[in-house]
């Protein structure tokens, strides 16, 4: 049998050639780390050992080397059976935790086949999304209540009300409608003589009024906001619009499409398309029972509009005009 024994200097490492059936007692090293090889007796007297495995094992002061590398295998064998563990384990798919994310079922059929067509006029019709964003956050700001510009964008498309509800579920009523006041006070004042149509919406809604088709705009301004929405336009009386001064409620309420669905003598929603630029405006038409599209200029992921319920998104108002064109084509 054949034992080495000998003492670790700070900067060397101890190589043992330990012979099968033998063990070697060290002397607690000053450096943890230890080289240790372990080979396999040979028949032959006087032929060299046979290497069969390497490993770097620590050890601390007083530990031994048997014990030492007992700890090596099962340390290896935890991290072969971890491996295995991960390769047979089943990946479930993330749920969204947003719930205007929930997967909608989607009715198919030709786009140029509806009857009546409803237009959500912020983000779909005028460019409101990041004016609309930098309005609420600077009014916020004043009564002390700060936020970031996803935080917000996140609530596009709801009604005024229900913002406020999401974003500060704690404050109390009358403080609510102050910041409200301040906010329809900035908008109407500073934004609204800023805003612009999308290019290519206002040709789009003349075209489809042209070939007979109902179209109806729902937006949730009120008072002198909507006399500046129409002027802004410019469309004539041929042109139903929906506002909040007829229906208090609105997004992610049906209360709206409804009424425009009932003002253009449509009888089956399933006749109508809506037009939304949010996943809120989706959820809506989703439960008026109509079908709904979606378009990108309301800076919402495309597949938040589909898995929102849109039959299909497009880029902008003329490729929603170039698909109204193609008959045949369908979700």
């Amino acid at each position: 049998m054949f034992v080495s024994r000998r003492k670790v200097e700070p900067t060397q490492r101890l190589v043992c050639r330990l012979r099968e059936n033998t063990s070697v007692r060290l002397e607690p090293p000053s450096d943890p780390l230890v080289l240790c090889r372990s080979v396999a007796g040979s028949n032959v007297r006087g032929s060299a050992p046979r290497i069969t495995s390497e490993l770097i094992i620590p050890i601390g002061a007083g530990e031994r080397t048997r014990d030492s590398m007992a700890v090596a295998r099962r340390i290896r064998r935890r991290g072969w059976m971890t491996a295995a563990n991960k390769t047979n384990q089943t990946v479930e798919p993330k749920r969204p935790a947003v719930r205007h994310l929930a997967v909608r079922s989607r009715a198919g059929g030709s786009l140029a086949e509806a009857k009546a067509y409803v237009f959500m006029v912020e983000g779909a019709v005028i460019d409101t999304v990041l004016p609309s964003t930098n309005c609420w956050l600077q009014t916020l700001t004043e009564f002390g209540h700060t936020f970031r510009t996803a935080d917000l964008h996140r609530y596009h498309g709801l009604d005024p009300d229900a913002l406020l509800d999401a974003l500060l579920p704690v404050v109390d009523a009358e403080t609510k409608e102050f910041i409200l006041a301040k906010y329809r006070m900035r908008w109407t004042g500073e934004v609204m003589p800023t805003l612009r149509p999308f290019p290519g919406v206002r040709e789009l809604i003349l075209d489809l009024a042209s070939r007979g088709a109902a179209v109806a705009l729902v937006t949730h301004a009120c008072g002198e906001e909507l006399t500046q929405m129409r002027a802004l336009l410019g469309l004539d009386d041929s042109v139903t619009i929906v506002s909040g001064d007829d229906v208090p409620r609105g997004m992610p309420h049906a209360d709206r499409i409804g009424a425009a669905l009932e003002r253009l003598g449509v009888r089956q929603p399933g006749d109508a398309l809506v037009v939304g630029a949010s996943p809120w405006d989706a959820e809506a038409a989703h439960a008026a029972h109509t079908r709904s599209v979606g378009v990108l200029s309301g800076l919402f992921a495309r597949a938040d509009l589909l898995e929102a319920g849109c039959q299909s998104v497009f880029l902008d108002a003329k490729s929603l005009a170039g698909a109204l064109a193609a008959p045949e084509i369908a979700a």
